[in-house]
């Protein structure tokens, strides 16, 4: 389950500056992808807690945070670790395909 919901001004703790890896979900509450991938999302979280953090990012509520971050559609997954951004995916994912993203990456 994904616990963690990212602002413009918990983005830089919560991400930039975790110790192990990040996938940002950056998602708006009108998106039927974005919905789609919620349960996907908070099933991946279950199976690699420990290994990757697990965050969401409302854009519409983090406008600062999705501007910085180039966000400019939804929904979009960023992989961050070590204070960058290393591999992002724009659109729906399925679970086998977000696996496939965070173990390539």
């Amino acid at each position: 389950m994904i616990e963690t919901n990212v602002n413009d001004s918990n983005f830089d703790s919560e991400v930039m500056l975790s110790d192990i890896p990040v996938i940002v979900d950056f998602w708006a509450e009108w998106c039927g992808p974005c919905k789609m991938m919620n349960p996907i999302l908070n099933e991946l979280a279950s199976q690699y807690a420990g290994k990757v953090k697990f965050c969401r990012c409302n854009i519409d509520e983090a406008e600062g945070t999705a501007e910085r971050m180039n966000v400019t559609s939804v929904p979009v997954i960023k992989l961050c670790r070590d204070g960058a951004v290393v591999a992002e995916h724009l659109g729906f994912m399925s679970g086998n395909q977000l696996r496939e993203f965070i173990d390539n990456n």
